[in-house]
């Protein structure tokens, strides 16, 4: 082999391997800190938690997250406080939208698990039927999915400008596989994208809410719905929604007594939740 071959085939595997950097990095780096205010805020809410004053902290972080932060721990330490207020129905509805930002977290799965017993329910919500497929669909954010899909975009690329110099099995099967996982995790990630924009969860915030034949409190009641009890949302019009059950009944309710469940990564305060009491 001729010394200008050897030197054309020693870029392929320092790129690759930076490349697998640049992917474990960006997997592993906590998300974009937000504003210095936002940040502050969500440690005076802390404050207020670990001093039991669990009313003025429900409001601190409800005022964090109108304020465009979207999440996991502002919505765990803020379900955290609705649990000692005994406001069950919207403990369970914040712990559901973290799991939507920590879908591994066992911790958010206990405390859920309380939460939706301590509202008298004995069922957690069933995982979506594409998790029978495929495993990590709700295992994964779906910002995770995206970015793994970025990040194998990268790496696609990469390989490809390699194969322009070096012209080999190795490559091109490398190459295949890479396109493939990037197929596989951006179709997830559109999938799971739209599905919880067309059809998000809810959860009943509070007292009973009361399914309608149609979109009028006149209406026939179909079946009522406790507080906790969790939904999913098919249609919207005006002040009323057209909801879902997991036993497929359906009916009209009314917008203003449910949460609806939704993943907006607007902004990140706290790299982890040990700044309040779990």
């Amino acid at each position: 082999m001729s010394t200008r071959a050897t030197a054309d085939l020693q870029p392929a595997p320092v790129f690759l391997a930076a490349m697998l950097a640049l992917a474990a990095v960006a997997l592993a780096s906590p998300p974009a800190a937000a504003g210095e205010d936002d940040r502050l805020l969500f440690e005076s809410c802390t404050i207020l938690y670990q001093a039991n004053r669990y009313d003025d902290a429900a409001d601190c972080y409800r005022s964090l997250l109108d304020g465009g932060v979207r999440n996991g721990p502002a919505h765990a330490n803020l379900a955290n406080a609705y649990m000692h207020l005994e406001r069950h129905g919207e403990a369970v509805y914040h712990y559901r939208q973290a799991q939507l930002f920590l879908p591994r977290d066992s911790e958010v799965h206990g405390h859920l698990s309380r939460a939706l017993a301590a509202a008298g329910l004995e069922r957690e919500p069933p995982r979506p039927a594409a998790s029978r497929v495929l495993f990590f669909y709700d295992r994964l954010s779906p910002g995770e999915l995206w970015g793994i899909a970025a990040i194998l975009n990268v790496i696609l690329w990469g390989l490809l400008i390699i194969r322009l110099y070096r012209r080999g099995e190795i490559v091109t099967w490398a190459a295949l596989v890479v396109f493939a996982g990037l197929l596989l995790f951006s179709g997830t990630a559109a999938v799971r994208t739209l599905e919880l924009t067309t059809r998000p969860g809810a959860v009943v915030l509070s007292g009973t809410a009361v399914a309608r034949s149609g979109r009028d409190r006149s209406a026939g009641e179909m079946f009522r719905l406790t507080e906790g009890s969790g939904v999913t949302i098919t249609a919207r019009q005006a002040d009323w929604v057209a909801v879902e059950t997991e036993q497929g009944r359906r009916g009209w309710v009314e917008a203003d007594v449910l949460g609806v469940i939704e993943y907006a990564r607007l902004g990140a305060v706290g790299r982890d939740r040990d700044d309040a009491e779990r």
